[in-house]
């Protein structure tokens, strides 16, 4: 999601899903943790025989709040441990055991990529955002995968070093600020769909021919995709697979009509939700009261649009989340089209619209924490006064 110019699709990450043994060294240990705790993410230290054990007590609880990085560093040094751990809140870790050509394979096509990537002493984990679709572990003869989300999970975080000289090493180390991990979603989320079925999203624009019994379930459930882009309601929406399917089945007898009208539905669901997941082609919504007020800013109204377009892109789905907005490593990775001044002048302006809220003032080395407001809640502004405090 660095680059692109169009308010409604904003590019996803692109960075493929492998590991390069050529890949240069990552950072230590200790700017690491200080990047990823600026950032939000809930550090534990960690030690024990192993290396991997909560050095805290009820690490897990509601009532546990995050440690300042400081005392997590000054456990760890007391204990003699190289080692800390990320809690999973808002996050999922796809903990990949095996890493051979199997499992590759099985990462690549059931798995949305991500840039945060870490290389284990057995196979590599795979950081994303939490959306609440969590599956199961993947458990064959020659692929072992563990998915973990939530409070109640942690993982050994990268630049870690246990007592055995087993490392955890960051890949594509500078590839991404750590805010704009993509969101987690299988790439196809069809209930009922078989897992060879998973294919990637992608293949949705090119659905057109025959379709043999067998693959019929998962075709029509990314055919719903595509057409639930454009239906005016759920009932046209299952109209139009109708017609596709009595089109393009090689077999219609025996397909289940309430099958059809359960996908028709969801489809629909995650068309209204703004959810359908299609790579760099997916879409998000602008509230039209939310534009109103970002056009109060006068001369300031399209740089913090386009800013409120990229925050709505990369957390709209997640209401109340925290996030930093680091204008300045935006503006060098050109996910903003201007410098720094401008782009903490959006930011003001969008801090005075109330569109988007401070929920935590930084310190050194903390970043500012903001969530995004629903517009919905808010009152028309001053104008005068809003562009005086852009």
């Amino acid at each position: 999601m660095k680059k692109g110019v169009s308010l409604v699709s904003l590019a996803s990450m692109s960075h493929a899903l492998k590991f390069s043994a050529d890949a240069a060294p990552p950072p230590g240990r200790t700017e690491l943790m200080a990047d990823l705790y600026s950032s939000g993410f809930h550090l534990l230290p960690c030690g024990g025989d192993d290396g991997k054990r909560a050095l805290r007590r009820n690490w897990n609880k509601a009532t546990f709040h995050r440690l300042p990085l400081s005392k997590c560093e000054e456990i760890m040094a007391h204990r003699g441990s190289r080692t800390y751990g990320i809690r999973l809140d808002d996050l999922v870790v796809v903990d990949c055991d095996t890493w051979n050509a199997e499992t590759r394979e099985y990462v690549d096509s059931h798995f949305p990529p991500t840039s945060f990537q870490v290389k284990t002493s057995r196979g590599m984990h795979f950081y994303y955002r939490a959306d609440g679709v969590v599956p199961s572990a993947v458990k064959k003869p020659s692929i072992k995968i563990d998915i973990k989300s939530g409070p109640n999970h942690y993982v050994v975080g990268p630049g870690s070093v246990r007592p055995d000289g087993a490392s955890y090493e960051l890949i594509n180390a500078a590839s991404a600020p750590w805010e704009e991990l993509p969101v987690f979603r299988p790439l196809i989320e069809n209930p009922g769909a078989t897992e060879a079925a998973v294919e990637k999203s992608a293949d949705i624009l090119s659905l057109s021919g025959p379709v043999a019994p067998g693959t019929r379930n998962s075709t029509l459930v990314k055919k719903a995709i595509q057409l639930a882009k454009g239906a005016s309601d759920v009932q046209q929406l299952e109209n139009q697979v109708r017609t596709y399917a009595v089109a393009n089945f090689q077999s219609w007898d025996g397909f289940p009509e309430g099958e059809l009208s359960k996908i028709a539905a969801w489809a629909w669901s995650k068309r209204m939700a703004n959810s359908l997941y299609g790579g760099a082609n997916s879409t998000f919504g602008v509230n039209r009261f939310a534009l109103d007020l970002i056009s109060t800013l006068g001369k300031h109204a399209p740089n913090a649009l386009f800013l409120y377009s990229v925050l709505l892109a990369s957390h709209g789905h997640f209401p109340h989340r925290r996030f930093a907005i680091a204008i300045e490593a935006m503006a060098k990775s050109r996910r903003l089209p201007y410098g720094k001044t401008t782009g903490y002048a959006a930011r003001s302006g969008l801090l005075g619209l109330g569109l988007v809220i401070r929920v935590r003032k930084g310190g050194h080395k903390e970043a500012d924490l903001f969530t995004l407001a629903n517009p919905a809640l808010l009152s028309a502004p001053d104008s005068e006064n809003t562009r005086r405090e852009a």
